[in-house]
This record gives C-alpha cells, structure tokens and sequence, in this order.
C-alpha cells in the first residue's frame, strides 16, 4: 500500500465435536447399510418363493396333463375292445357309445390340459426372462413337499431376514435418537493462525490458537429429540408387531402343511390305491365279458377322478409349502429347476 502498511494472515480453523456427534453419525450409517442387506434377502426370499410357486404349478400341470394322456390311452384300448364285441354280437351299439363317449371326453380333457400346461410354462418363462426354447427338467420327479420338523420358533424369527429389518431399523432410530441429543450442542471450533504486521519497514509475527465454544439460548433442538423419541418408540411397537405375526404364521403353516400332509397319505391309503386296483380288475374283466359296461365307466370315472383329486391335494400341499418356508425365511427355489448351460 501506499502508506507503507501490509497485513498477512494465515489460519486453519476445524471444527470438533463435544459429544462425539461423527461417531453416531457413522453408527447410523452402518446400520442403515445392515439393514440394506437385510431387505435384499427379505427380496430375494420373496422372489424365490414366486418362482418355486411358479414352478410347482408347471409340475402340476404337467402331472395332470400326463394323467389325461394315459386316460386318453386306456380310453382308446377299450373303444377298440369294444369295437371287437359290437362285431362279435356280444356288446350293443348303446354299449359302444358308451365307451366312444369315454374316449372323446377324454380327448377334451387333453386339450384343455393342454393349454393350462403351456400357460403355466409361459408364465414361468415370462417370469425368469427366459426365451421359449428352454426346456425344464424334473418335472416327473417326486414333488418337493417339506414336511415341518420340530421348530424353534425363537431362532427362526430371530434369523428371519424380515425380523432382522425391523431389529434394524428399531437400532437406527435408537441411534438417531442418540444423535439428535448430541446435536443439542454445537461443534466447538479450534483455530491456529499467524499474523504478520508490518509498518515502516518494521515486521512484527503473531502465532496463537483459539477456541470458540457456542452457547444454545434460544435454539436449544429440544424438537428434534423428541420427534426421534417418536419415531423410535413407533419402531419398537412395529418390532412388535412384525414378530406376533411372524410367529402367528409359522406357526399357522406349521400346522396347516401337516395337516395336509397327513390328509395326503391318507387319501392315498383308503382312496387311491383302492380305485387303482378296482380299476385294473374290472378292465381285465372286460376283456373277456366278464364286466358290463355300467362297472366299467363307473370305475374308469372313478380311479382317474380319484387320481385327480390326489394332484389337487398335493398341488395345496405345495403352494403351502412355499408359504411355510416363505415364513420360517429359508429358500424356497427347489433344486430340481436346472437352467441352460448355453
């Protein structure tokens, strides 16, 4: 300047804080990053659980589709046997409609089977992205029904990744609370400077360190503490919540999947298997005229409504079966879906 005076200050100023406000800040980070994963695999389980459901109803499908087939078949053989008789004089043509009627309601079955095969096939194609040209693979196998052991229902809920959101979230809130009470008190601001003076060719240097620490009078952030005071006892009663109805469900599928279970084997002991064997008897019979043709529809009716009624119950068995392991948190994709390798 022209006077000949010249000021030259150099500072750094860096705030710290009283309450270790950094530090909960980094607490609710990390647990908001736990409880990302934790809703990922609450999504993937979801996922998993309507692409098993997807998949069990293509097998169902499938399995009636293959009963209709062979239906169709034994409807066919015995048209021709009763063709054979009409010739022979030892059947009437009234007879013969009979079983002509048989075969053709059989051959509707067919296609109508059919159709809901494909529909089903579609719809978990459509739901994998996967093109028209793959083809699944065990889908005759024995289906994949969970039989419910002995549960603990503390352990299940505690590893259920939907109990683990909400143990999550009730932690964040906690340390949100935490925070905003750290909040309450501004940062205090340590500052290291270096001035230099200088004035008719004279040079004078200052060194010092200051700190300044606020004082809250009027804004003392009581608001904030108490809305954090809110919504973290709103999480702990949906903590709560979340857990009566996780262990209502698990214990309602529990029960629920046994049950069928037991319905299954015993429709299969007094029901099916009876029909199967009526229904093998009384054809051979027909062979050699030994069987009206009343019996004969009766027991054809009979065995493959019978059979029918079986892939009902086991087709509920597993759309309960992706509820129960949907509600215990564990996988419920089966094995048995084998993706291209090309």
């Amino acid at each position: 300047m022209k006077d000949g005076y010249q000021t030259n200050d150099v500072a750094l100023s860096q705030s710290l804080s009283l309450t270790g406000r950094y530090a909960k800040k980094k607490r609710v980070a990390h647990t908001e990053y736990r409880h990302a994963l934790a809703n990922g695999n609450w999504q993937r389980l979801k996922l998993e659980a309507q692409a098993a459901g997807l998949f069990y109803a293509l097998q169902i499908a499938k399995a009636k589709l293959d009963l209709a087939n062979i239906r169709l078949s034994e409807s066919s053989v015995l048209q021709n046997i009763g063709r054979r008789r009409n010739k022979a004089g030892d059947l009437s043509r009234f007879q013969r409609d009979r079983l002509n009627i048989v075969r053709e309601k059989s051959h509707q079955e067919v296609l109508f089977l059919t159709t809901q095969y494909r529909d089903a096939r579609n719809q978990l194609l459509r739901f994998l992205q996967l093109g028209p040209e793959v083809k699944f693979s065990a889908l005759n196998v024995k289906f994949d029904i969970v039989t419910p052991g002995k549960l603990n229902p503390d352990e299940v809920i505690k590893r259920h990744p939907k109990f683990r959101m909400i143990k999550l979230r009730l932690l964040k809130k906690r340390h949100e609370l935490s925070l905003a009470r750290s909040k309450r008190l501004g940062d205090i601001t340590v500052r290291v400077f270096q001035e230099r003076d200088e004035f008719n060719n004279r040079s004078d240097t200052v060194s010092g360190i200051g700190v300044s620490i606020p004082l809250p009078i009027w804004n003392t952030r009581r608001h904030s503490v108490k809305s954090a005071k809110a919504y973290l006892n709103r999480s702990r009663y949906s903590a709560k919540f979340v857990e009566r109805n996780l262990r209502s469900d698990l214990a309602s599928r529990a029960r629920h999947l046994k049950h069928l279970i037991l319905q299954i084997e015993h429709y299969r002991t007094t029901v099916l298997e009876p029909a199967k064997r009526v229904f093998y008897l009384s054809k051979r019979r027909f062979r050699i005229g030994d069987t009206g043709i009343l019996i004969l529809v009766d027991t054809i009716n009979t065995y493959f409504e019978a059979t029918n009624q079986y892939l009902t119950l086991v087709e509920a068995a597993l759309k309960e079966t992706v509820k129960f392991r949907l509600a215990s948190g564990t996988l419920v994709l089966p094995n048995a879906l084998k993706m291209p390798t090309k």
